[in-house]
């Protein structure tokens, strides 16, 4: 309920830190799973998860991350054979949510960041809407690199989201603009 709250209220906003509190929320339930009499594990924590998936939607539409998370989890939990303990199918899980963020978060952002990061030459102007952190940590990655660019950062209602990534990249010492998107018209 905390994470639904969280979502709705924008307190955990972006993709990537949806992505993130969503899964850490689905390993507190795996660690607190256990197979009623007469159930199979990969059935019932699916139709457990789906409830907390719903209820994810209900509050906030998913972010495309989250959606590949849940396939994936998804894929893992029926790939459990049903004669697998709990105890063992419960650390498998945890450990590919691990891998996941890992492998497909963690590491991808960092990748996008140094690929992105090197286009960046000395003078150019960078153009960006709202705030990513994977926009910001490829910023912060030209910019350690000793790259001099400009950042022009266009923002709209209800969040200004956009006010968070100017303030960290003027903090890093970044030069930038920040306007409203109706201002381009």
């Amino acid at each position: 309920v905390k994470l639904g709250q969280a979502y709705a209220n924008l307190s955990i906003s972006g993709a990537n830190a949806r992505c993130l509190a969503m899964l850490a929320i689905f390993k507190l339930v795996i660690e607190d799973y256990n197979t009623p009499p007469g159930k199979v594990l990969t059935r019932d924590l699916t139709n457990h998860i789906n409830i907390i998936i719903q209820f994810l939607i209900d509050c906030r539409p998913l972010a495309v991350t989250m959606g590949n998370a849940i396939r994936f989890f998804k894929t893992k939990i029926g790939a459990i054979h049903p004669s697998t303990p709990d105890m063992e199918a419960k650390k498998f899980l945890v450990e590919e949510i691990d891998q996941f963020i890992q492998d497909k978060i963690l590491d991808a952002s960092n990748v996008i960041a140094d690929v992105a990061s090197a286009k960046i030459q000395d003078g150019d102007v960078v153009l960006t809407y709202a705030f990513s952190t994977s926009v910001l940590r490829t910023l912060q990655a030209a910019h350690e690199r000793g790259t001099r660019f400009r950042v022009i950062v266009i923002d709209s209602r209800p969040h200004f989201e956009g006010k968070k990534l100017v303030q960290r990249l003027c903090f890093m010492g970044v030069s930038c603009t920040y306007a409203y998107i109706t201002s381009l018209a």
